[in-house]
């Protein structure tokens, strides 16, 4: 439901907000957030430079089984799109994986 929708971007975008380098910006009606990631391009990752959101989506795909889309795609170089149709444990799991994959930048 639209109430369900909106306590789930409400707990997301404060989830997400905690992430170091992650930036939401909300969104006005959609099912997804804007993140600002540009503190996280041109760094380091297991010896690899993040050196746009493309690369960046494709690590944490792979490596964090997240499944984002890169604002590269949307002429938005530097920022993710985050789907928060999911449960909220889905969410929070999420946002443990933002984290970990976070941690391992240099």
């Amino acid at each position: 439901s639209l109430v369900n929708l909106k306590e789930r971007r409400a707990f997301f975008e404060d989830q997400i907000s905690q992430v170091p380098g992650m930036k939401v910006f909300s969104p006005q009606g959609a099912f997804y957030l804007w993140v600002n990631v540009q503190d996280w391009i041109h760094k380091n990752y297991k010896g690899e430079v993040i050196n746009n959101s493309r690369l960046l989506s494709q690590k944490l795909l792979e490596d964090e089984k997240l499944a984002v889309v890169a604002g590269k795609e949307f002429g938005m170089d530097g920022y993710l799109r985050l789907s928060f149709a999911a449960s909220q444990r889905d969410l929070e799991e999420a946002t443990k994986r933002f984290k970990s994959f976070q941690s391992q930048l240099s």
